[in-house]
């Protein structure tokens, strides 16, 4: 049986990103361009930057870009409420043990937002 399709909307949502997202969707899309205007950069590359952007801005700047990723046990808790979404963290768990759960989950929000961000910005 397959699984139902879930949108990467309905997760930030779900988990308490969107709202932060929104807030700060000036800045966010237009780092967006920025960063597009500087060269010929592929999909996937400008998705990976952001998504590292965010993993270490706490630690790049002494402040966190998504307030909300300084937290992934909530944004964990918040996701158990959806069971495709435990089901996708559940896998990830599994396949890479050595990895705390909570840093799967903060990793993988990083890319969700950052995938959300330049589809929005597309």
């Amino acid at each position: 049986m397959t699984q139902p399709e879930i949108r990467v909307e309905e997760i930030l949502k779900q988990v308490g990103l969107l709202e932060e997202i929104t807030k700060q969707h000036g800045l966010l899309t237009g780092m967006v361009r920025v960063a597009r205007s500087q060269g010929n950069m592929d999909k996937d590359t400008l998705i990976y930057r952001l998504a590292m952007m965010f993993y270490h801005a706490k630690r790049l700047t002494k402040q966190p870009l998504i307030s909300a990723l300084e937290d992934p046990g909530a944004i964990y808790l918040h996701a158990l409420d959806n069971p495709r979404l435990q089901a996708i963290i559940m896998e990830m768990s599994e396949r890479y043990r050595a990895v705390p759960v909570v840093e799967l989950v903060k990793t993988f929000m990083c890319f969700l937002m950052a995938a959300y961000i330049v589809e929005i910005t597309s």
